[in-house]
């Protein structure tokens, strides 16, 4: 019996200490979750370098060093590149080592000291001051969710405030004209081609009338009815809607005008353009309906010949052997298609199985109103078409711009419809290109350089509004707004 009880004790001490080492174990490996980078940038000179850009190639998350060269950066406990960036300055990348992290795994903090060189170019650095970018409303207890801009001079904001939804509009001088609480269920803002103002939720869109300076949500509509409608009219004249349509798998996008007025509606075709890099995908739903689960070394060697055709054509092109699966996966600006095929070691590496995913990609190819014209971007063939208001068309110009690894696939116009800005993002610095609608070359370049990432963007006189996150205060989204000359 005392045999028995020793063994039990035993066995339960041992129980208890293998349990002990347990959750010291988890305790510890919990502190390693993430880990903060701070630090100083400066210049050879020692001087702090203010507006200084860092991403993490990890997750993309980024920071900005303030006017005295200091940042602070939050990173998973994980291997990872922290890219320092500045115009004018070389880029310099700091690669973080899993050593690097059990360093200060007990801290929970990394400390760098960064130094940046000028550009053997010797381009002068931007200074970044205060005049150039500001912020457009200030109020920290609010975090912004969307706008939009209003009229000439207002500002429709979509806001939380107090753990409640908002909608609050301002006018030029940031004053509060309006407010209104309104559902938790929407969390983004749509201005239409009619400057119609949109909420858009998960299950219903709802239009906003601004009355009197007072916000009044109506004509409540199903997101999947809203969003057909926002997708086919592409733009509108005084005379005329101008609607798309996308026919035979994604191959050929036709424009249509119809005039507003008459009883009967005529639809007149304007463009019928085909992508011709899309018959591979017409030639893979063929392929695919005779390739049964077992694809046999024929099939798959057939199915690596399209594939090739692909990734001649692709700006991204992965193929990679995981476990005992060979994937194979390509990606064109129209298309993307994902293959896999295992192989089974026990029968010598043969194909045992084979699977093909495919998604369609619709080409970025927007119709806007500029200077009282309609110009349609055709990025299939590298030319802009330009119509007059009654869909005629009058010229044709060509472009090379969207051919740019760095273009985001956006053309952003502004508010007064007189000037049309490529964008483009390059290790996390946007840069807005004016283009030059009569010769498709680029006039200005103007430099997002206070915020990684930004996003929304929109422009009026010679101002541009953006939402970018304020790393320093819990990364909450503030509008920033920069002027250009």
């Amino acid at each position: 019996m005392k045999k028995l009880l020793k063994t039990s004790l035993k066995s339960y001490f041992n129980f208890f200490s293998i349990s002990i080492i347990f959750l010291i174990f988890n305790s510890v490996s919990g502190k390693a979750q993430s880990i903060y980078v701070t630090g100083r940038v400066e210049t050879i000179k020692e001087t702090p370098l203010q507006g200084v850009h860092i991403v993490n190639s990890y997750d993309k998350s980024g920071a900005i060093t303030d006017g005295n060269g200091n940042f602070k950066i939050k990173i998973s406990a994980k291997p990872t590149t922290l890219l320092f960036t500045h115009v004018g300055y070389k880029d310099r990348k700091i690669m973080i080592e899993e050593s690097d992290i059990k360093d200060v795994a007990e801290s929970g903090e990394m400390q760098l000291l960064i130094t940046m060189f000028v550009k053997d170019t010797e381009l002068a650095p931007v200074e970044i001051t205060d005049a150039i970018v500001e912020i457009a409303y200030d109020n920290p207890k609010q975090w912004i969710t969307d706008y939009e801009l209003i009229g000439q001079d207002e500002i429709l904001l979509l806001l939380i405030d107090k753990n409640k939804n908002y909608l609050q509009l301002l006018d030029n001088d940031e004053d509060i004209i309006s407010k209104e609480i309104i559902s938790d269920d929407y969390q983004k803002l749509y201005k239409g081609i009619l400057d119609d103002i949109n909420l858009l939720g998960a299950d219903s869109a709802c239009q906003i009338f601004l009355i009197d300076e007072q916000i009044i949500p109506y004509y409540y509509t199903p997101i999947a009815e809203f969003d057909i409608q926002r997708k086919q009219v592409v733009a509108s004249t005084d005379d005329y809607l101008f609607t798309k349509e996308i026919l035979d798998n994604y191959t050929r996008i036709v424009f249509y005008k119809i005039n507003k007025e008459g009883d009967i509606k005529e639809k007149t075709i304007i463009a019928n353009i085909f992508d011709t890099n899309k018959d591979i995908l017409l030639e893979l739903i063929d392929f695919d309906e005779r390739i049964s689960k077992n694809a046999n070394e024929e099939k798959i060697r057939r199915l690596e010949e399209i594939g090739q055709r692909i990734a001649e054509l692709s700006s991204d092109h992965l193929n990679r052997r995981q476990n005992n699966h060979q994937i194979i996966q390509l990606e064109h600006q129209s298309l993307s298609v994902k293959f896999n095929y295992a192989s089974n070691s026990s029968s010598g590496g043969s194909m045992s199985g084979f699977y093909r995913s495919m998604l369609p990609i619709e080409t970025y190819l927007p119709l806007l109103n500029i200077n009282n014209m309609l110009y349609l971007f055709n990025h299939i063939e590298g030319k802009i078409l330009c119509f007059d208001n009654d869909g005629d068309l009058l010229d044709e110009v060509e472009i090379d711009y969207h051919n740019s690894p760095y273009w985001t696939k956006e053309i952003i116009v502004n508010e007064e419809q007189t000037q049309c800005f490529v964008k483009y993002t390059k290790d996390g610095i946007t840069t807005l290109h004016e283009l030059d609608l009569d010769t498709g070359t680029f006039l200005q370049d103007i430099v997002l350089e206070r915020h990684v990432f930004p996003t929304k963007i929109r422009i009026r006189e010679n101002t541009i509004y953006y939402l970018a996150r304020n790393y320093i205060d819990a990364g909450n989204k503030f509008l920033w707004k920069q002027k250009y000359d």
